[in-house]
């Protein structure tokens, strides 16, 4: 109860924000603030019952993005943080929970830029596709010019199969993901599950795939090209 007093709290603290997004008609995300929402809590469980939204506001203005809605609600332990992409350029990576008060989490990722439909657009864009990951995953952000000019953003996320407990050794499902230039947004380029299996929660206090796999991982997009 003490870790979920703890995340609700973090819902409602105002970060600042400082970058260099250059996107010339669009409003920079210079200065901006980041505000979370408090989420509504179940009286019984304590567990929230709507997700937590992730609002830009500057002078007066303001743009905000909700994770998809679901049961358990996205409304834990909502992080933000400035990622730079290449390219000149910036978006906020967003993350937050969802828990039904078991060992297992589902963890929402987000990649959020101010919208370019409109200026003065109420909602954030989601540059990913729906990522959504569990508690025993791991991701992280590449620069490989060779591939993309822009990051890759690569994910591994465990594989629970037939006769294996919840945090014992698995397989992993590696996603690849690469921002396409004409459409401006990340697209999945490929997938692939592990052949060998890898130490989980039993045995680690943070999963490490990807590093064993990055030869292999960028193997295969470099054969896409």
């Amino acid at each position: 109860m003490k870790t979920l007093k703890m995340a609700l709290c973090q819902a409602v603290l105002t970060l600042s924000v400082l970058t260099m997004l250059a996107q010339s008609n669009l409003p920079p995300l210079r200065s901006q603030h980041i505000t979370f929402s408090q989420p509504a809590l179940d009286p019984f469980s304590g567990l929230p019952t709507s997700a937590v939204t992730i609002c830009l506001e500057s002078k007066g203005e303001q743009q905000c993005f909700s994770p998809p809605t679901q049961g358990p609600a996205f409304g834990l332990n909502p992080k933000a943080k400035l990622v730079q992409l290449g390219l000149g350029k910036e978006a906020i990576l967003y993350t937050v929970e969802a828990s039904g008060g078991g060992s297992g989490t589902a963890i929402f990722i987000s990649l959020l830029q101010n919208s370019s439909l409109h200026a003065s657009s109420p909602d954030l864009e989601n540059l990913l596709p729906k990522v959504i990951l569990t508690e025993q995953s791991q991701y992280q952000f590449w620069s490989e010019p060779v591939i993309s000019k822009t990051k890759l953003f690569i994910t591994a996320n465990y594989v629970w199969n037939h006769g294996e407990t919840h945090f014992s050794r698995h397989r992993f499902r590696i996603s690849s993901y690469l921002f396409e230039q004409q459409n401006g947004f990340y697209e999945l380029r490929d997938e692939y599950i592990t052949a060998k299996k890898y130490p989980s929660l039993d045995e680690v206090d943070r999963v490490k795939v990807l590093e064993a796999e990055r030869s292999q991982i960028l193997l295969r997009l470099r054969r896409q090209q």
